[in-house]
């Protein structure tokens, strides 16, 4: 696992600018970011790119008690650790959670990054998405308690013979 304690990200709106033409560009605050970035990953020799599936988990320390949206940090800090070398890409990212944590002075977030472990289930839930109903997905997605999932996910297997 690597786990890194980065300067609190810019949002998207301050990281992203739009060109004339509808290109994208990484403004001032934004490659000032990604530079902060690689700096850090670079100090403690983290730029492994790594390869394969993987898990992000970020506990994000706002920098103070304005209304925020958590999702808002994740595109620019999921993109500066691609640049800096931690993974390949953040398509690889399979399983990512982001926690708003209590404030602190210019802000921080940790972040741990791990191999995806497949589940289980995993093997099961692919089958059975391709045979799947509407109306099973939706009771087995939207209304099965988290508790009740693999029981349910196994049920609706035997039915649809996997």
């Amino acid at each position: 696992m690597i786990t890194l304690n980065l300067p609190y990200p810019p949002t998207v709106n301050h990281y992203y600018g739009n060109a004339v033409g509808g290109r994208k560009f990484i403004k001032a605050p934004g490659r000032k970011y990604r530079n902060d970035v690689r700096i850090e990953v670079l100090s403690k020799r983290l730029d492994k790119k790594i390869e394969g599936p993987i898990k992000v988990s970020i506990l994000a320390f706002v920098p103070d008690n304005r209304k925020r949206d958590l999702d808002n940090i994740n595109k620019s800090l999921l993109d500066a650790m691609q640049h800096a070398g931690v993974y390949v890409d953040d398509t690889q990212i399979v399983d990512i959670r982001s926690v708003k944590k209590p404030v602190i002075k210019n802000g921080r977030v940790v972040v741990n990054i791990e191999p995806y472990a497949k589940t289980d289930t995993d093997e099961l839930e692919r089958k059975l998405g391709e045979v799947i109903n509407v109306d099973d997905w939706e009771r087995l997605y939207v209304f099965t308690p988290e508790a009740e999932f693999t029981q349910k996910l196994i049920e609706l297997s035997i039915a649809y013979k996997i």
